[in-house]
């Protein structure tokens, strides 16, 4: 849907300058860019191509998708997962939203069910999906490694203790049992942390089997911590 401004949203990314008249002009219009790229690669898909160059029509939300036309349809689908996307998005000028701060801001506080979209997004994504950066009631800062069967009370890593300390182990709480609880969810920039997408991993696939401890995953203590990184224990 935004092929045609993927040079800009590099740029964007990269700028901490607000968007120029000229840059403001090619994301106003990039829909019709992006439609007009398509079709110049032969796409003929009346269909696909309606909606790309549509996205960023205002189309009711409170109407049965059912009622509505293909392409109103598709085009309100696209449109609240772009918009989304976006809030996650960091650039160089603002950090990106946190996840249930970005759920919020699309849906609203209370998700009006006859908002299909939205309430699809909330209950799909959940306000804190894995790889969410949470606060703990306890202090701790963790990360979201899985879901529960619980809405919104996932599984989680504790990383950081209350004063910021790198954990020597991490702590698996099962957030559904009421101890600790989830204070809030935190964006991605405000964790100063660089994590071993292994090691996440290999946690993620620990938790499933036993979320009694780490104790079993973890060979010496404080391997996890070099240099202020989260590396992937050794097998």
């Amino acid at each position: 849907m935004n092929i045609g401004m993927t040079d800009l949203q590099n740029e964007l990314a990269q700028q901490r300058e607000r968007p120029s008249t000229a840059q403001r002009e090619a994301i106003e219009g990039h829909p019709d860019a992006s439609r007009a790229l398509l079709e110049r690669l032969h796409i003929s898909d009346a269909l696909w191509l309606n909606v790309v160059g549509q996205h960023h029509a205002s189309v009711a939300d409170r109407v049965a998708l059912a009622r509505q036309k293909p392409e109103d349809r598709l085009t309100r689908i696209l449109g609240t997962i772009d918009r989304y996307a976006a809030m996650i998005s960091p650039r160089k000028s603002r950090p990106g939203r946190s996840v249930t701060d970005s759920v919020r801001a699309i849906a609203g506080q209370d998700v009006d069910p006859r908002d299909e979209v939205s309430h699809t997004l909330v209950h799909s994504i959940g306000l804190c999906p894995p790889g969410t950066f949470v606060k703990l009631d306890n202090g701790d800062t963790a990360i979201v490694l899985r879901r529960s069967d619980t809405t919104n009370h996932p599984l989680v890593a504790s990383l950081l203790d209350s004063s910021g300390t790198h954990y020597g182990e991490p702590s698996l709480y099962q957030t559904e049992d009421g101890k600790p609880r989830i204070q809030s969810a935190l964006a991605r920039s405000a964790v100063d942390l660089e994590l071993d997408h292994r090691t996440m991993v290999r946690l993620g696939l620990y938790a499933a089997r036993n979320s009694a401890g780490l104790r079993g995953l973890i060979t010496v203590p404080g391997s996890l911590w070099r240099r202020g990184r989260f590396d992937a224990p050794r097998p």
